[in-house]
C-alpha cells in the first residue's frame, strides 16, 4: 500500500483521515502538527505509526510515500518543498499557494523533481459535478447558451483567533480564495474558460470580532464577489460568491443548453462546493426538475465517507491510479497555477474596472 504522510490534523482529520481510511491503496504512516504532543495525539486518535513535530523529518520518513500538505496556506511552499527535495509524491490542498509567483515556483519545483503532484481541487471529482460535466460534454442538453453559479453562505464577523487568517487577503486563504477558488475551477473545468470577464468584489463587513481575545481585526479579503463574461464557447456565464453573518440560501448551478437545463443545488449555511450534499437535477420545459441518478462510473470511492469527504476520497483514488499506473490526476500544480491565475484576473477586473 501507499504510504501517506499527513502533515495539518485539522482538515486532515475531517477530511483525508476517513478517505485515507476508507481506501483499499493508501495508509496513513505518518502526521505531522506543530508540536509533537499534538502530533502524538493525532498519530494515536487516526491509527499512524508514527508522530513528528518536525514535517522535514516526515519527508525523510521511508514510510511514506507521498506527504499531504493540509496547513495553512502560508505554509504550503515551505513544505510542498521539503517533500518534493525528498523525492516524495505530494498532494498539497487549495489553494496552492499565496499568490501566482508562489505558485509559479511550485510548479517549476515539482517539475524539476518529477514526481506526482496534485492539488486539492476536488470538485472536480465530486460525483455530481462529474456527471454534470458528461452530461454538459456528451451534448445532453446541445450546446451550452448560459451557465450560472451562486452561492450564498454564512460568513460569521465573530470568529476564533485561529481561523482569524480566513479574513486576510495577504494570507492567501479565504472567502474569496477557498469557496470562489474550488467553485470557480469546477465551473471552468465542466464548460470550459473564459474568454472575457468583467468583475467586481467587496468587503461589505471590514470588522471581525474575535471573541476569545476580545478584539477586532480588520477582514481585507472581499466576502461578496461576481463575475460575467463570454465562455470561449461562446455561453453567457455568470458567477456570484457572497457572504452574510446571518443567513445563505444554499447553492444553485445552472446550465442551459439549446435543447434543456441541468441543475445543481445543495441546502445549508456554508454551501461550499466541493464539500457540500449536492444534487443532480435535469429542468424540463416548464421549469419541473426531475432529480438524476449519478452512474457507477462518477463513484471512484466509498461513499459512506460522506459528502463532505467524498470529493477528497476520489482524488485519493485518482491519486494511486497516476502513482501506480501513471494516469492523470484530476488537477496537478499547473491546474492549480492556472486557477491563481484566473482569480488573479478576476480581482485586477474588479479592483481596476476592466472587461479582461
Amino acid at each position: 500500500m501507499i504510504g501517506v504522510g499527513l502533515i495539518g490534523a485539522r482538515w486532515g482529520a475531517s477530511a483525508h483521515v476517513p478517505a485515507i481510511q476508507a481506501s483499499p491503496d493508501f495508509r496513513l504512516a505518518a502526521v505531522a502538527t506543530s508540536r509533537m504532543e499534538t502530533a502524538t495525539v493525532a498519530a494515536r486518535e487516526f491509527g499512524a505509526p508514527a508522530a513528528y513535530d518536525d514535517p522535514f523529518a516526515l519527508a525523510s520518513d521511508p514510510a511514506v510515500d507521498v506527504v499531504v500538505v493540509c496547513v495553512r496556506v502560508p505554509e504550503h511552499q515551505r513544505l510542498v518543498d521539503a517533500a518534493l527535495k525528498a523525492g516524495k509524491h505530494v498532494y498539497c490542498e487549495w489553494p496552492l499557494a499565496r499568490d501566482v509567483a508562489e505558485a509559479e515556483a511550485m510548479v517549476a519545483a515539482a517539475k524539476a523533481a518529477g514526481v506526482v503532484n496534485l492539488v486539492g481541487l476536488q470538485s472536480r471529482v465530486v460525483p455530481a459535478l462529474m456527471q454534470l460535466k458528461a452530461l454538459v460534454g456528451g451534448g445532453a442538453i446541445g450546446k451550452v447558451i448560459s451557465a450560472s453559479l451562486e452561492i450564498s453562505g454564512v460568513w460569521p464577523i465573530a470568529v476564533p483567533a485561529d481561523i482569524e487568517y480566513l479574513q486576510k487577503a495577504e494570507s492567501g486563504g479565504n472567502w474569496f480564495t477557498i469557496a470562489g477558488g474550488h467553485a470557480i475551477d469546477v465551473f471552468c473545468d465542466i464548460l470550459g474558460p473564459f474568454a472575457s470577464l468583467s468583475a467586481s468584489a467587496a468587503t461589505r463587513y471590514p470588522e471581525v470580532t474575535i471573541v476569545d481575545e476580545g478584539r477586532t481585526t480588520a477582514r481585507t479579503a472581499p466576502d461578496a464577489f461576481a463575475v460575467s463574461g463570454v465562455l470561449e464557447g461562446g455561453a453567457f456565464a455568470s458567477f456570484v460568491v457572497r457572504g452574510s453573518p446571518a443567513s445563505g440560501f444554499g447553492l444553485r448551478f445552472e446550465v442551459s443548453g439549446e435543447t434543456g437545463g441541468l441543475l445543481i443545488t445543495a441546502p445549508g449555511p456554508n454551501p461550499m462546493i466541493q464539500m457540500s450534499d449536492l444534487t443532480l437535477s435535469q429542468v424540463g420545459t416548464d421549469g419541473t426538475l426531475t432529480p438524476l441518478a449519478i452512474p457507477p462510473e462518477c463513484t471512484l470511492a466509498d461513499p459512506a465517507v460522506g459528502w463532505h469527504a467524498i470529493g477528497v476520497a476520489q482524488t485519493y483514488a485518482r491519486l494511486a491510479a497516476a502513482i501506480n499506473n501513471g494516469a492523470p490526476v484530476p488537477a496537478d500544480f499547473a491546474a492549480g497555477l492556472a486557477n491563481h491565475r484566473l482569480l488573479e484576473r478576476v480581482m485586477r477586473s474588479a479592483r481596476e474596472g476592466l472587461r479582461v
